[in-house]
């Protein structure tokens, strides 16, 4: 199984000018993530925290951490379909080579806080997620005018189900 850096490697460099690997960098956003962290100045506090073990791992020369300013560059620039899809191969990837019979996934949807406008109703999102890893492993966009029935399939069909049970809030889901 490959680690999530490596998964990483395969997001499509974007940067003209970088100090900083974008496989490290993506791994090292998402480590903040899954320790805790809910913003961007969360993240370059925990980063300088961690420097000391985490630099040298994640291919930071010099025990440099990201700047408030460098993550707010790459959070702001980064094609967050792509992201979202080498995350969730990853969580896929690790789902099987965790095994188990009883593998869960949760599919629900939210609207994202903060999304809407005055002109514009809130984001809806569907995600599915691994209990056993804490991952989203897959993640589509409701659209306005429907519901999340029609958004289930197209969420499912990349996913492997083949011996996990999947569970959802509306029974009419599936």
């Amino acid at each position: 199984m490959n680690s999530l850096r490596e998964a990483f490697e395969a997001v499509e460099e974007y940067r003209r000018w970088h100090k900083y690997d974008l496989a490290g960098l993506l791994t090292f956003l998402c480590l903040a993530m899954m320790c805790g962290c809910n913003g961007e100045r969360e993240i370059a506090r925990w980063g300088q925290a961690q420097r000391w073990s985490l630099a040298e791992r994640l291919g930071f020369k010099g025990y440099r951490m990201p700047s408030l300013g460098t993550i707010q560059r790459v959070v702001r620039e980064l094609d967050g379909e792509r992201f979202a899809q080498v995350v969730g191969a990853w969580g896929q990837q690790a789902l099987q080579a965790y095994g188990g019979d009883l593998a869960h996934i949760s599919v629900d949807g939210k609207s994202l806080h903060g999304s809407a406008t005055d002109s514009l109703p809130a984001l809806h999102l569907l995600s599915a997620f691994s209990q056993e890893l804490q991952v989203v492993l897959g993640e589509v966009r409701v659209e306005r005018k429907t519901n999340e029935m029609k958004a289930i399939h197209p969420l499912l069909a990349d996913l492997v189900l083949e011996g996990r049970v999947v569970t959802c809030t509306r029974s009419d889901l599936i």
